[in-house]
């Protein structure tokens, strides 16, 4: 199958699976539910403050600018606009007043809340201050953990394959799967089945098909990961061992037979 075709096929199934980590989905979800009918004393839409507050040394950390334009397809219009770094005043006052535990974050001004679909949705996202200003944190990996001091959804790939498959389809791929739909990949490694290590990984993981990535990390920092590789994989130990190979429609070896497998085309 030509390498285009191969892409387009793996990217499809990703699509489906792990659509849910998507910034996207974050904000749709504010417009998800029964729409409020405006009353004769309801405000007009205002614009929109918005501070940006950022972890300095988390260089992995999620860009959370990428809120604006989707805040804006929506119909949130924004008025003044700016970022302040963790150890200056202003980002340290904001992070005493609201409580914030997690970075980036975002402080909204009270304005969010004269659109009604936001307002009435926000529960299911972030807080709201007492103050009336809306609070978002954490709500996409990678984030900065400020009690730990730690950078929370990074993850690395071992890709275990078979150098003599030129058949077999191209295992790294999986890692554009994965950044395609927001994972943060900071590893990643090809061990061949061949070598000590390779015969190890099999054993250990109970492989029977290859080529695979086994995934570790934070892994769990990614909303709804985990209910969908119980399609495609399993866990052991906190890694996560992709197995279903047919799910990608690209040829792999059986390692019992030594014979690649081309599974046949998906009927749509």
């Amino acid at each position: 199958m030509p390498k285009k075709e191969q892409k387009n096929t793996l990217l499809w199934i990703a699509a489906g699976a792990l659509l849910a980590i998507l910034i996207v989905n974050v904000v749709l979800s504010l417009t998800i539910g029964p729409a409020t009918p405006k009353t004769a004393t309801q405000e007009a839409p205002k614009s929109v403050d918005m501070m940006i507050i950022t972890e300095p040394s988390c260089t992995n950390c999620f860009d959370a600018s990428l809120y604006q334009p989707e805040l804006e397809r929506i119909g949130v219009t924004f008025g003044k606009v700016s970022t302040s770094e963790r150890g200056t005043t202003t980002a340290d006052r904001l992070i005493k007043k609201y409580g914030i535990t997690k970075l980036p974050a975002l402080v909204f001004s009270k304005e969010l809340g004269t659109y009604s679909s936001v307002a009435n949705a926000w529960s299911r996202v972030g807080t709201i201050a007492d103050d009336g200003s809306y609070i978002l944190q954490g709500n996409n990996p990678p984030y900065y953990e400020i009690a730990t001091g730690k950078t929370v959804g990074l993850i690395s790939l071992t890709y275990l394959n078979d150098s003599t498959c030129a058949e077999c389809y191209d295992v790294t791929q999986h890692r554009q799967i994965l950044e395609q739909f927001g994972m943060k990949v900071t590893g990643a490694r090809v061990v061949d089945i061949a070598s000590n290590e390779g015969k190890a990984l099999l054993a250990q993981y109970n492989i029977t098909d290859v080529p695979t990535v086994i995934v570790t990390g934070d892994v769990a920092a990614y909303p709804g990961f985990d209910s969908v590789w119980q399609s495609v994989g399993d866990v052991q130990n906190g890694a996560y061992v992709f197995k279903n190979l047919d799910a990608l429609n690209q040829p792999y070896e059986d390692l019992a037979t030594g014979k690649v497998v081309t599974p046949p085309p998906k009927t749509q």
